[in-house]
């Protein structure tokens, strides 16, 4: 046998070796395809071990709220649940909604997260049996814009913010359950005292996302004349407070005649939802002559305010 019948022979055997063992070179495939990247086992399924990973969207991104989008509207409900009417909006940045942009409201969120189909309808001019308040009473009487619930049915005389599906992601919303039980375990209300350095007069657990994040309203101890209230949402071991400072009024303190004191039914939520930023959390604060309406953004170990803002003014006739 000469050289090169002997190379050839050699060269027939490694390729057959190499089938039966099922190996391939560095940068094929048995099949003779150019094999995806392997995760190493110390990396996470979400995680990838590509250098070019870090620029590609997760799955969850389309997913996520972009306040930025969403228009300041607000609404209640009539007394039927059928219809609703807009709010003036209470925004620094308020402008006047052209009808193109009222017929894109398609959803009413509100009442933790509920989701109602809506259309809009028209104006509706004031009346001279307009009496100022803004409640399901006075409903045919008051200036706004008319939409109505094409499927679902809303919470009558209930407040709701209304968007586009286009532009306020569904998909964003966390269900929010109100707490059963309101009382907090001791190392709750230890933890959010020594975070604030303040004891604490007062504590609820108000209410529970789907996620895990639970939601408290704390009262803290009078310093002087200074006052503090906050809400505080627990994420796995981070504490995000929403701070509301006060002086101290024996009357009024932080809503007209509140008695220097928060109460657990002051407050409830419209939704809660996931962003880019973290939490969002849509909030009513209802006090003796009305009901507040603000939209609240995690910005990391705090709650800010946003544009979005309203609110109704209900006092008894």
């Amino acid at each position: 046998m000469n050289k090169l019948s002997h190379k050839l022979l050699m060269s027939v055997l490694l390729i057959a070796i190499a089938g039966c063992n099922g190996t391939a070179t560095p940068n094929e495939s048995s099949s003779g395809q150019t094999p995806s990247a392997t995760v190493p086992s110390s990396v996470t399924p979400t995680e990838s071990a590509s250098p070019t990973s870090s620029s590609q969207p997760s799955p969850e991104k389309s997913e996520l709220l972009e306040l930025s989008k969403v228009e300041s509207v607000f609404g209640f409900a009539d007394s039927q649940g059928k219809m609703m009417i807009t709010l003036p909006s209470q925004s620094e940045q308020e402008t006047t909604l052209s009808d193109d942009v009222l017929k894109q409201l398609n959803k009413a969120v509100g009442e933790n997260g509920a989701v109602i189909s809506i259309r809009y309808r028209r104006h509706q001019a004031s009346s001279e049996g307009d009496n100022g308040r803004q409640s399901a009473q006075n409903f045919n009487h008051l200036e706004g814009d008319i939409f109505e619930a094409v499927e679902g049915k809303a919470e009558p005389n209930q407040s709701y913010l209304l968007v586009n599906d286009a532009q306020f992601e569904i998909r964003s919303l966390t269900k929010l359950s109100p707490a059963s039980d309101q009382v907090p375990s001791n190392s709750v209300t230890e933890q959010i005292s020594k975070a604030k350095d303040r004891a604490i007069d007062h504590s609820w657990h108000m209410a529970t996302t789907d996620e895990g994040q639970q939601i408290y309203l704390v009262q803290f101890a009078r310093q002087g004349e200074q006052m503090l209230a906050s809400l505080v949402i627990r994420d796995k071991e981070q504490w995000i407070f929403m701070d509301y400072p006060a002086v101290y009024n024996e009357n009024s303190t932080w809503r007209v005649d509140d008695q220097a004191q928060i109460s657990p039914e002051m407050f409830s939520f419209l939704f809660a939802a996931r962003s880019t930023e973290g939490i969002v959390l849509g909030v009513k604060w209802m006090g003796a002559e009305g009901e507040n309406l603000k939209i609240l953004k995690q910005s990391g170990a705090k709650m800010v305010e946003t544009e979005l803002i309203s609110g109704r003014y209900l006092s008894p006739v």
